[in-house]
C-alpha cells in the first residue's frame, strides 16, 4: 500500500453495524455548537476519544466509549467531520454505506476537507470543555484517521494530554499521503507514553524498529507496541465480533488500553 492510496490499507473492515447497542452516555452540545458523545461523570481523568472516518456513531465507537466510562473516566467524543458525506453516519463523517475500497478517490478527497486548521479550534473546544468540568489528566484514543487528529493536538496543544492509544493508526497515510508532511515530525510531538497498536495491513512504520515507532519510543520510554497480526486494519471499532479470533482480539485491545490508561493516565 502507497502512503498516497488511502487512510484505510486494501482489506481494511468496512463499516460495522452496531445498531443493536443502546448506548449509556449522552449527546452534549457546547455553547459554540460543537457536539459530543459523553460517557461517564466529570472528573479529574477524561478520555478524548477521535472516532474513524465513520466517525461519532459509527461502528462500536459508543459502545468503547460507554466501556472506557465504566472504568471512571470521563469520555468525550466529539463530532469532527461537519459537514458530513452525503449526510454521514448520526449527521457526521462519511455515511454507512460508503464503500472505501471502492470509492477511495471521494473518501481521500472527503477527509482533505478537514486540514488540521479546520479542527484545531474544535480541539480547542473539547480541551476547554475538559478543562471547564475538572479534568486535569486527559488520556486520548484514536481510531485510524483519528490517531493523525491526535498527534496533531499534541503539538497544537502541547502538556494537554497524558498519553494516548493507537489503535491501528493511519498517520502517515494522512500526514504524508493527504499533507505532503512528514510522518516523524508529527508524532514527535507525542512526548507522552504511547500504546502503539498496529493490525496486519498497517505500515510496519508502526511496529518495532519502525520509524514512526522509534521516534515514539525515543520521546517515552514507557511507549509500547501490542502488534496484531492476524487482524485487519479497523479491527477494534469496526470488526466483527461474531468472528471468535476478532473478537479475542477486540478484548485483548480493551483490555490492554484500559491498563495502560491506568497506569499512565490515573490520579
Amino acid at each position: 500500500m502507497s502512503a498516497e492510496s488511502s487512510c484505510c490499507p486494501p482489506g481494511s473492515h468496512g463499516y460495522l453495524d452496531y445498531s443493536s447497542y443502546q448506548p449509556t452516555g449522552v449527546k452534549k452540545t457546547l455553547d459554540d455548537g460543537l457536539e459530543l458523545y459523553t460517557a461517564g461523570q466529570p472528573g479529574k481523568n477524561a478520555l478524548l476519544m477521535i472516532p474513524d472516518v465513520w466517525g461519532w456513531g459509527g461502528g462500536r465507537t459508543r459502545a468503547l466509549a460507554d466501556q472506557f466510562a465504566s472504568q471512571g473516566r470521563y469520555v468525550v467524543v466529539p463530532k469532527l467531520q461537519c459537514p458530513p458525506f452525503d449526510g454521514g453516519t448520526d449527521g457526521d463523517a462519511l455515511p454507512k454505506d460508503f464503500d472505501f475500497g471502492a470509492r477511495m478517490g471521494e473518501g481521500m478527497g472527503f477527509i482533505k476537507t478537514f486540514p488540521w486548521d479546520v479542527l484545531q479550534p474544535k480541539l480547542a473546544s473539547v480541551l476547554g470543555h475538559l478543562a471547564e468540568v475538572g479534568a486535569t489528566n486527559v488520556a486520548a484514543i484514536g481510531f485510524c484517521w483519528g490517531v493523525w487528529v491526535v498527534c496533531k493536538t499534541a503539538k497544537a496543544f502541547p502538556g494537554r494530554l497524558s498519553c494516548a492509544a493507537w489503535p491501528h493508526p493511519a498517520v502517515t497515510q494522512l500526514e504524508q499521503g493527504a499533507w505532503g508532511g512528514s510522518e516523524t515530525e508529527v508524532v514527535s510531538h507525542c512526548t507522552f507514553p504511547c500504546l502503539v497498536m498496529p493490525a496486519a495491513n498497517d505500515p510496519d512504520t508502526y511496529r518495532e524498529g519502525g520509524a514512526a515507532f522509534s521516534v515514539l519510543k525515543a520521546n517515552n520510554a514507557a511507549t509500547t507496541c501490542l502488534d496484531f497480526p492476524t487482524e485487519q486494519h479497523g479491527f477494534m471499532s469496526r470488526g466483527d465480533a461474531s468472528n471468535a479470533d476478532t473478537k479475542a482480539a477486540i478484548d485483548r485491545a480493551l483490555t490492554a488500553t484500559i491498563a495502560f490508561f491506568q497506569a499512565n493516565s490515573s490520579q
